[in-house]
């Protein structure tokens, strides 16, 4: 078995070094590589990665610049890797210990599969309470309306001629990991939850930065919903639209409570995602 670790990055100068360093002091009994694919960093990025160059048996940087998004960068690490096996990681990130033997050793009994979530060490108490628990017991199933589990990117292994026959990570979507979970196992391949090892998650800690992730992802769930509601995804009705819509303002008043703000300030960024996404793909979903 021959591993590769990719790893798209997009000025992440300021975490990338962490996650080497996670990936450093890493064991496995098979050879492996990492593949970083850079998606046009306009800071020192690149200065970091290299800087790791000589602590890595197997180490590539690639530029993956010619257009914007992980999804890009990651199928442009997939390009340049040899490995049977792919696993994915996000430069903000830190994988856990022994993460790497125990993702190769799952590979002996799966071809698609996910480590478990780690978000309270590099997250304060505010942030972990705006976002939620995410996949730290299990895998997600529940974008839009419950439906095929998934993952973030950034946990995720697969065997290479898998990722190969589905052609990759959607470049045009933001939340590619969804619709790339989504498509492998409509393709035939269970996706498996690895529960002994951990990524350590990093959320957005700036209240802006958090409302325009939601504003980006309520949106692509629209677009996820129309892609799929034809292929076995449950119907999410008008009226259910307008019940979100009202308990949102019932709890307008978390919008100014410390405790809650961090919170409503993500759903309400859903909120005007989901109706700039049904605007733009012309079907009316408020989730």
């Amino acid at each position: 078995m021959r591993l590769s670790v990719v790893i798209p990055c997009y000025n992440s100068a300021d975490t990338l070094s962490e996650l080497l360093e996670s990936l450093e002091i890493q064991e496995c009994n098979y050879p492996w590589e990492i593949i970083i694919a850079d998606n046009g960093s306009t800071d020192n990025t690149i200065e970091a990665a290299l800087s790791f160059s000589n602590k890595f048996k197997n180490f590539k940087v690639i530029t993956a610049d010619e257009k914007k998004g992980c999804g890009y960068a990651r199928n442009q690490g997939v390009e340049y890797s040899s490995g049977d096996y792919l696993l994915f990681c996000d430069s903000d990130d830190v994988v856990g210990k022994n993460w790497l033997a125990t993702m190769a050793g799952a590979f002996l009994n799966y071809d698609f599969i996910a480590c478990r979530w780690e978000i309270e060490e590099l997250n304060d108490g505010s942030v972990v309470r705006s976002r939620g628990k995410g996949q730290t017991k299990g895998l997600m199933d529940f974008a839009v309306v419950r439906y095929l589990p998934y993952a973030s990117g950034g946990t995720l292994g697969i065997k290479k001629s898998i990722h190969e026959k589905i052609g990759g990570f959607d470049e045009s979507d933001i939340l590619e990991d969804i619709d790339y979970c989504w498509r492998v196992q409509l393709a035939g391949t269970d996706l498996h939850f690895i529960a002994d090892t951990v990524m350590h998650m990093r959320y957005r800690p700036n209240m802006w930065k958090t409302l325009k992730q939601s504003i980006n992802w309520a949106s692509y769930n629209v677009l996820l919903y129309k892609k799929f509601k034809n292929k076995g995804m449950p119907e999410y009705s008008h009226k259910q639209s307008l019940v979100t819509l009202y308990r949102y303002f019932k709890k307008l008043y978390q919008l100014f409570s410390e405790k809650y703000k961090q919170r409503y300030i993500w759903k309400t960024g859903m909120i005007l995602g989901s109706i700039w996404g049904s605007i733009k793909y012309h079907i009316f979903l408020i989730h």
